[in-house]
């Protein structure tokens, strides 16, 4: 051994060469409204002990905030819960889907679900959209495809102006103060936000419904072993089945999940090739 080399030096060489291991992460962003904060880290909390039964690790802590794309991009990814276009969109290799989950509210079927499209009280559809579309993200299918694909229905009628405002809710307040005349809002977020905003929800009418579309997916990245995603989809039952959940499940409107064929959701982006161009 050189004698310049201390022993804290070939400490610090052994750390430097020891492999990094990345962190895990995961979520439930979607419908993590004012309120569903407590609901929501009960379905975690109850999925890492199920996972762990199960001899797979989860973070004890579900990521937080409303970036689905940077929590779904992350190589440590382990369960989260995004929209089905930006998975539609995700390049190939780098997410699968674990299960699609079923809610009870108006507009779902099954594994399905709509937007309510949402303008000022006495106002018709047309009307509406005539005017300023509050649009929660570009790449939403809820809040943004879905509006149209609504508009396609209209047969020319288009908003004169848009106002992206980051979140459904947000989307809601803008119709509600007249900042904006029309708005798609996924129907679950819409009964959720019904219960935590109640003065906006009681400002704005609901003027219609959007088509259908593949419900909001559970993925995981692509490289975790089946075994693991195995063990995801068994934790995932067993919570559902939960009776000490009950009420957790009732406040987000959650019944159930399905397996929903991958192919669906990337329907989607030829429902987007043939829908009216953007808005934002």
């Amino acid at each position: 051994m050189p004698e310049e080399w201390t022993l804290s030096e070939l400490g610090n060489q052994s750390q430097a060469a020891a492999p990094v291991q990345q962190a895990l992460v995961g979520g439930l962003p979607m419908y993590d409204l004012p309120g569903c904060d407590a609901a929501n880290d009960a379905l975690w909390h109850a999925l890492v002990q199920a996972t762990a039964r199960r001899g797979m690790e989860l973070p004890k802590a579900r990521s937080r905030g409303p970036d689905q794309s940077a929590l779904a991009a992350g190589p440590g990814l382990t369960l989260a819960q995004i929209c089905g276009l930006p998975f539609a969109k995700a390049p190939t290799g780098t997410l699968q889907l674990v299960a699609t989950p079923v809610y009870h509210a108006p507009g779902c079927v099954g594994a399905a679900y709509r937007s309510v499209l949402i303008g000022p009280a006495g106002s018709t559809l047309a009307e509406a959209a005539a005017g300023v579309a509050a649009i929660n993200e570009p790449g939403s299918q809820s809040g943004h495809l879905a509006l149209r694909r609504t508009l396609a229905l209209l047969r020319g009628v288009r908003p004169e102006q848009a106002l992206l405002t980051g979140s459904h809710r947000a989307s809601v307040h803008a119709v509600a103060a007249k900042q904006a005349t029309l708005a798609a809002i996924d129907c679950v977020s819409w009964a959720l936000i019904k219960v935590a905003d109640r003065s906006a929800a009681a400002a704005v009418e609901v003027l219609g419904v959007s088509p259908a579309a593949p419900g909001l997916p559970l993925v995981t990245r692509a490289d975790l072993p089946a075994a693991q995603v195995a063990a995801l989809r068994g934790a995932l039952v067993e919570v559902l089945a939960d009776p000490s959940l009950d009420a957790v499940r009732r406040q987000l409107h959650l019944v159930g999940m399905e397996r929903v064929d991958e192919a669906a959701y990337r329907r989607l982006l030829a429902l987007e090739a043939a829908a009216p161009k953007p808005l934002v």
